[in-house]
């Protein structure tokens, strides 16, 4: 693939500005989303990915934007470096040889907040265009230096990349029909992957769609997040059967001394009608999540004497005040974005990669649809218990404490035990 692109650059060097700064950027593109897919198949493959945290990876390439490859692959280079290969990616944190004076990823993040001032959000100028086309060609070689191992080679109709065991084959359409790719998105229906791409040809590049394999990288995510995160289970509890699913992470220590008063709270709690919230307060580090966890699994493990609301669908979310975005690190204003994320971790249940009709909506039209969505697979909210975790955080200020109010008071009429 690298000989496609360098023939790509090659075409471009010729044209006039414009459609070379064009040109130039969309092989910049398919490179780089080549190489995040790339970085993902040996993380799988190469690497046990358990300590990982790939969920929203799939939700990304629905509609990728030009900072997600960036991202994935600077998430990645640590874990692949630590377990799959030390001097991986060199020049991607470093200064290398190349005589730049700065890292790969930190010019590329600046190419990524060129992309989004100007061609995405601004006035695309002259000036601009002749200030980064030499730029963008200059980033493209050092991709194509620093990723050398991870661009794959074109073998005989088959993609492979070189590893010390031999080589890995990547199962995904990253040429088609001889061209290199730019992904403009990927979807799932009923079990069926689709990919849309456009192939890197600047003369005619018409839209095509093509389907995945059962075993492409996506579905493997999905798998992870299926089959790793979200569990079904029997449990026996006082002579009675349930089959429960869930997404409780395991307990945080192995031994778990004292604290038997609390546990039995939890257990008056889970037997009682008329209670639908449950508090668990403390100071930071006072030991509130391994509490949990622990009379949890417990729970799972049936060693609680609960003869009563024994819940099918136990949900653990873990509430974050901050997210990753292009821009880097965003943090939210008000709650309602978490308690949004936090409804839909229930539906993930059993829509893994969730359609945009959820993210169209918020607060009580969420819930309210949630609450139909569970309905419909005969769910009701005596069978759903959600855990919210790190909630603390949700709660430094007058008016977030009553937004944590009025959601819990509504997620609780309607929605969760």
């Amino acid at each position: 693939m690298k000989t496609i692109y360098l023939k790509e650059k090659d075409l471009a060097n010729r044209m006039q500005l414009t459609d070379r700064f064009i040109s130039l950027t969309n092989i910049l593109r398919s490179i780089l989303q080549t190489v995040s897919i790339a970085t993902l198949e040996l993380a799988k493959n190469e690497t046990s990915t358990d300590e990982l945290d790939l969920s929203g990876i799939v939700d990304r390439f629905r509609r990728p934007a030009d900072g997600m490859p960036v991202d994935i692959i600077d998430k990645l280079t640590p874990h692949l470096r630590s377990h799959f290969e030390k001097r991986l990616f060199s020049g991607w944190y470093e200064r290398n040889n190349s005589g730049l004076e700065k890292p790969l990823s930190i010019l590329l993040q600046e190419w990524v907040t060129f992309r989004n001032n100007k061609p995405g959000h601004g006035v695309l100028d002259i000036f601009s265009m002749s200030n980064w086309v030499d730029r963008i060609e200059l980033l493209i070689d050092q991709c194509l230096a620093v990723f050398s191992t991870a661009i794959p080679i074109f073998d005989n109709k088959t993609l492979l990349i070189e590893i010390p065991s031999g080589k890995l084959k990547i199962d995904f359409p990253l040429i088609y029909q001889g061209k290199a790719i730019v992904i403009t998105s990927i979807t799932q229906r009923q079990g069926n992957w689709k990919l849309k791409l456009q192939p890197l040809d600047y003369n005619y590049s018409d839209e095509k769609t093509v389907s995945l394999s059962e075993e492409n990288i996506f579905n493997s995510l999905g798998d992870y997040n299926n089959n790793e995160s979200y569990k079904i289970i029997e449990v026996n509890c006082c002579g009675k059967e349930y089959i429960v699913e869930h997404n409780v992470p395991i307990r945080q220590t192995e031994t778990f001394e004292g604290r038997h008063k609390e546990v039995d709270e939890f257990v008056d709690w889970f037997n009682d009608d008329d209670s639908r919230r449950c508090l668990v307060y403390g100071d930071g580090g006072y030991g509130k999540t391994t509490l949990v966890l622990e009379a949890v699994n417990r729970l799972l493990e049936g060693d609680l004497n609960i003869i009563k609301n024994f819940p099918s669908l136990i949900c653990f979310y873990t509430a974050k005040m901050t997210r990753w975005t292009e821009d880097g690190l965003e943090r939210f204003s008000s709650i309602q974005p978490v308690m949004d994320e936090c409804i839909r971790e229930i539906i993930k249940f059993y829509a893994p990669t969730l359609d945009k009709q959820w993210y169209t909506i918020n607060g009580i039209s969420l819930i309210d649809k949630t609450v139909q969505y569970l309905v419909e697979k005969k769910i009701s909210r005596d069978d759903v218990l959600l855990i919210i975790d790190n909630s603390e955080t949700l709660s430094d200020s007058p008016q977030k404490n009553a937004e944590l109010a009025e959601f819990l008071k509504q997620a609780g009429k309607k929605l969760v035990d």
